[in-house]
């Protein structure tokens, strides 16, 4: 953790440090859960680095430094703690609440979005109201291709 903030105290920008910015994705995402569940999103660090330990390598852990949150293309947000974490292949689940529901079941756009590096990851959900309690995931952990299955949580 101390070499990634020195690096950003000095406003360096590494390779190394871009890789371990660019590795926090929205990898799941429960739009339309039936009965009184939540809606909520997976966030994972594709991170593929296990040694979380070691400080000559940083891309073991994703970590951002500044507001981070989710938004809907409506405007819904929710703010995650900063500085914000996950050791590699982690996981972490964010409830998305709203008073008249976070996702449009009719398709929406869900962004993760750092207040110092912009959009991270933008996940564009096709309409999840012929699919209630199903989760619009990634078929691997971190990779492109999305799909309709049981939810993981």
């Amino acid at each position: 953790m101390t070499v990634i903030h020195k690096i950003l105290v000095l406003g360096v920008i590494t390779p190394k440090l871009l890789q371990v910015l660019s590795s926090l994705l929205i990898n799941e995402v429960l739009p339309n859960p039936e009965g009184e569940k939540e809606e909520w999103a997976e966030l994972y660090c594709s991170s593929t680095t296990s040694n979380s330990s070691s400080i000559s390598n940083i891309s073991s852990i994703c970590t951002i430094f500044g507001q981070i949150k989710l938004v809907d293309a409506s405007g819904n947000s929710v703010s995650l703690p900063s500085p914000f974490r996950l050791s590699a292949r982690q996981r972490r689940v964010v409830t998305l609440r709203s008073r008249d529901g976070f996702l449009n079941n009719a398709g929406d756009t869900l962004t993760l979005l750092s207040s110092s590096h912009g959009a991270k990851d933008t996940v564009r959900g096709p309409a999840s109201s012929t699919h209630p309690d199903k989760a619009n995931r990634r078929i691997a952990d971190g990779g492109g291709e999305w799909g309709w299955a049981e939810p993981t949580k």
